[in-house]
């Protein structure tokens, strides 16, 4: 009988903590989506040497950060990265992240990974990945690559 206590609570534990990750995720792109549709909206657009960046400024506060690039591998594939952040206040609250790996350049031999994460506090809440990639390298800190490159764009974007 103790075991099957135990295991209820444990199993209600889990159930409480997705239902609270999934409320989130849910007020999160609310939120997102909300804004997106505001003509209060303004894009910009930054040309740099590793690819396009375009930011959002809502009531001239950062909203959103876009990237897009791609380079070139020693063995003539292709990597195409497209990196996309929403903050609420200065902080990241949202992040996708895709690698497009084009074997030999060719569209038709294709790897694609992806990535979305959603941060409360600066903190990693949940993800959810897709294909084959950086997240299934048991080596890889999703939470700290992903705020480091985030504040770095960050950073150069306050630089312009």
């Amino acid at each position: 009988m103790k075991s099957l206590m135990l295991f209820l609570s444990c199993f209600a534990t889990v159930m409480l903590y997705g239902q609270q990750d999934t409320a989130y995720r849910n007020r999160v792109e609310h939120f997102i989506a909300q804004i997106e549709r505001s003509p209060a909206l303004i894009k910009h657009t930054v040309k740099q040497k590793d690819g396009t960046c375009h930011y959002w400024l809502y009531k001239s506060r950062l909203f959103k950060i876009e990237k897009h690039g791609s380079e070139k591998t020693p063995e003539n594939h292709i990597i195409e990265k497209d990196y996309q952040y929403y903050l609420d206040r200065g902080k990241l609250i949202r992040a996708y992240e895709r690698e497009l790996l084009l074997v030999n350049g060719n569209r038709e031999d294709v790897n694609v990974w992806s990535a979305t994460t959603y941060f409360k506090s600066n903190r990693l809440r949940y993800i959810t990945s897709l294909g084959h990639g950086k997240t299934e390298d048991e080596e890889y800190d999703m939470e700290k690559e992903t705020l480091k490159y985030f504040q770095e764009l960050k950073t150069l974007l306050q630089l312009q």
